[in-house]
């Protein structure tokens, strides 16, 4: 029994400081401005941003002066021939800016997260995918500062693996 004892201690010490440390980095990264406070599930929802003379020309003209090396991303504008803008991460994980539409001069896009692995239940590097949505809602507010956003929830087929 002894030796079970030191290996539950150890183990609640190594959680323990990996959360800590966790806790400690999104702080900072908070503190920086590079991600916000959210709620523990926000990749299940997507953002709607409806904004004034900001159409998807000029958005994905923005998009493509941004820097999204943080994130190991890769952009791919006018995915599949779409007004869509594909964000494919090294660190597992897939969003898009979907292009909605314009009506009574007000422009419609939506923003979520369409593919992600998970490490017991949660997305692998979520703290990213946070940093990404703070930097997409950003390039927004500097388009158009009145910039309207509602938040809905994503339909998400899942896949599970048996084994």
């Amino acid at each position: 029994m002894g030796d079970l004892f030191w290996i539950v201690l150890v183990s609640a010490a190594l959680l323990g400081g990996a959360l800590y440390f966790g806790q400690k980095r999104a702080d900072s990264l908070i503190a920086e401005g590079k991600m916000i406070k959210r709620d523990m599930d926000f990749w299940n929802f997507a953002e709607i941003f409806t904004l004034s003379s900001v159409d998807y020309k000029k958005l994905r003209s923005e998009i493509n002066d941004m820097d999204f090396s943080e994130f190991k991303i890769t952009s791919y504008p006018d995915n599949g021939g779409k007004s869509e803008i594909l964000f494919k991460s090294g660190y597992e994980w897939n969003a898009r800016i979907l292009y909605l539409g314009e009506s009574e001069g007000r422009n419609k896009f939506r923003f979520e997260f369409t593919t992600w692995n998970t490490y017991n239940g949660l997305p692998m590097r979520s703290d990213t995918m946070n940093m990404m949505e703070t930097k997409i809602e950003k390039i927004f507010l500097k388009l158009d500062p009145n910039t309207v956003v509602e938040t809905v929830e994503n339909k998400i087929e899942t896949k599970h693996k048996l084994f």
